[in-house]
């Protein structure tokens, strides 16, 4: 396929078209699923060389809906959501942990998980301290330190 030889020459835009002139031709192929989903992998592989981490996600959403066991998306699509830091995404989303209930040896899915859950779990800290700071201000913002000791005074 001329695509993966461009791809192999980092010719990676014009693989994407060489890919999708692929999907146009097969489009009104129903034999051809297997052939679509392994085209949507193959240019999210390019966008990931582009460091276009949006489409790549997209891409692999389009391959999953032909093939939703097809491990190759699950981990590329899991890839693409740790480089925009969605650590809870990459690992819970049926990504990663799907990838080893389809291929439990799977090591690339296991080190993913083991090195994604740690930062998950900073961010959602990191999300809760910010939530509990904006809070913080809001009250201040509304209630003024002179208007919470009268208000307090008041009630005592």
């Amino acid at each position: 396929m001329e695509g993966n030889k461009l791809f192999g020459n980092g010719q990676y835009e014009e693989a994407v078209l060489q890919y999708d002139l692929a999907l146009q031709v097969t489009v009104e192929m129903p034999t051809a699923i297997e052939i679509r989903s392994i085209c949507h992998s193959n240019r999210t592989v390019c966008f990931l060389k582009l460091r276009k981490y949006e489409e790549t996600i997209k891409e692999r959403k389009k391959a999953l809906v032909l093939n939703s066991s097809y491990v190759k998306a699950l981990v590329g699509r899991g890839e693409a959501h740790e480089k925009l830091q969605h650590f809870e995404e990459a690992i819970g989303i049926a990504d990663m942990k799907k990838v080893l209930e389809l291929d439990p040896s799977n090591g690339q899915a296991r080190k993913a998980i083991h090195r994604l859950d740690p930062l998950a779990a900073a961010k959602q800290r990191n999300m809760k301290e910010e939530m509990i700071e904006g809070a913080d201000k809001r009250l201040k913002v509304k209630w003024p330190e002179p208007a919470i000791r009268k208000h307090s005074q008041g009630l005592a």
